[in-house]
């Protein structure tokens, strides 16, 4: 098997930040009062806008500069057969996942932790309060089905394949910590909503697991359907009607 190249600390911590800034000033130009749009219909349309090109561009200009496929230049973008699919690992990844990634009340605890350090941002950058914002008729309608559409399926199959199947093989430098550390960089890479990173960490189990098994499917069905569920529970929500 060939090597993966290694990438340097700071290779790791441009290639991690970078696309959450792209995303950040993104939906701050949808959110602020030049256009109006409420937060969460904002970070939907960043998703097209910003972060589905930022993140395959990235991956698609390393791969022409080293002469690779996009398939090539993603190591963990399938199983290492060698070590087959193991199912039981995958319901243990999304249990975990669930048990403390769908818990609200850790989400509200930490939003409240982080405000009083947050006080200094405009009022419409709210996203610690979004389920306090009002969405009605079409706008209430386009917003879930943006999730439905961006939130559910394209971003997270995007950020799974960026930093877990791109990224993740090219961080050896930290040993079984890689996992560690990918998961707290991607936790600061949502810039444009800080009340939530330590909730992110939920994330390291199904990392890990997808670092020992070079497989990124263990991370990404449960990051899929995690953010299913919580589609569904937007969709209660604010459907109008």
């Amino acid at each position: 098997m060939q090597k993966t190249e290694q990438f340097t600390l700071r290779t790791i911590l441009i290639l991690h930040l970078a696309p959450g800034l792209v995303i950040l000033l993104t939906v701050l130009l949808f959110a602020s009062p030049l256009i109006g749009l409420p937060m969460l219909t904002s970070v939907l349309l960043a998703i097209p806008v910003a972060l589905l090109p930022t993140q395959w561009g990235i991956m698609a200009a390393y791969a022409k500069c080293r002469k690779l496929t996009i398939r090539e230049a993603i190591p963990f973008l399938h199983e290492d057969t060698s070590k087959g699919f193991n199912k039981k690992a995958l319901v243990w990844c999304f249990l975990a996942f669930c048990f403390l990634g769908a818990t609200t009340a850790l989400q509200g605890a930490e939003a409240a932790f982080w405000q009083p350090m947050f006080r200094w941002l405009p009022g419409w950058f709210s996203f610690d309060r979004i389920g306090d914002q009002a969405l009605s008729g079409r706008v209430a309608a386009a917003t879930v089905a943006l999730n439905f559409v961006f939130n559910v399926f394209l971003a997270p199959i995007t950020e799974e394949v960026y930093f877990r199947g791109f990224l993740l093989p090219r961080m050896e430098r930290f040993g079984a910590f890689a996992p560690v550390v990918g998961v707290a960089l991607f936790s600061v890479y949502h810039f444009f909503n800080p009340f939530q990173l330590l909730w992110r960490l939920c994330f390291i189990p199904a990392v890990y697991v997808t670092w020992k098994y070079r497989d990124i499917r263990y991370s990404a069905i449960p990051h899929v359907l995690g953010n299913m569920i919580g589609a569904i529970g937007l969709a209660a929500l604010y459907w109008p009607g």
